[in-house]
């Protein structure tokens, strides 16, 4: 069942564009899938899926293994071009990147509309993403290290 699930939870954010998990949650009960918020959640942490800004300023659900987004393409040109390196440490992920280009960064970041992040802070060539826990914060860090490939 939780295949399935998935499967369809994949092909649902591939065919329209999902904005909440509560749509998500009725698109499934139309298509007879018994579920709550909660489960929808706990699906979308483990299929590593992630909202991303649209074009017309919405937030949808996206993954990056399917097609990536314009938006998403260019937030990854911005990585690429300020970011030079990227580490992680406990529910910390730290970006150094070029001198004064953090401020974009953090920008880009924010864009992203990444869950589990609870704060950032900018220096001149550091932004320190605070996430909620450890494993906030390596899904993060996979998430922006696929950006700068």
């Amino acid at each position: 069942m939780k295949g399935s699930r998935h499967a369809q939870i994949l092909a649902i954010i591939d065919e329209q564009q999902v904005e909440t998990q509560e749509m998500l949650t009725n698109i499934l009960r139309k298509r007879g899938y018994s579920v709550t918020q909660a489960t929808v959640s706990r699906d979308i942490r483990e299929l590593k899926i992630r909202k991303v800004p649209t074009s017309d300023g919405k937030s949808v659900y996206c993954t990056l293994e399917n097609e990536t987004p314009p938006q998403v393409a260019k937030l990854a040109d911005t990585f690429r071009m300020f970011a030079v390196t990227i580490s992680l440490t406990g529910n910390l992920v730290v970006i150094k990147t070029v001198t004064d280009a953090s401020h974009l960064v953090e920008k880009t970041i924010i864009d992203l509309d990444l869950s589990g992040i609870l704060g950032i802070t900018v220096g001149c060539s550091t932004v320190a993403i605070i996430t909620a826990d450890a494993q906030s914060a390596k899904e993060t860090y996979k998430y922006i290290e696929k950006m700068l490939k």
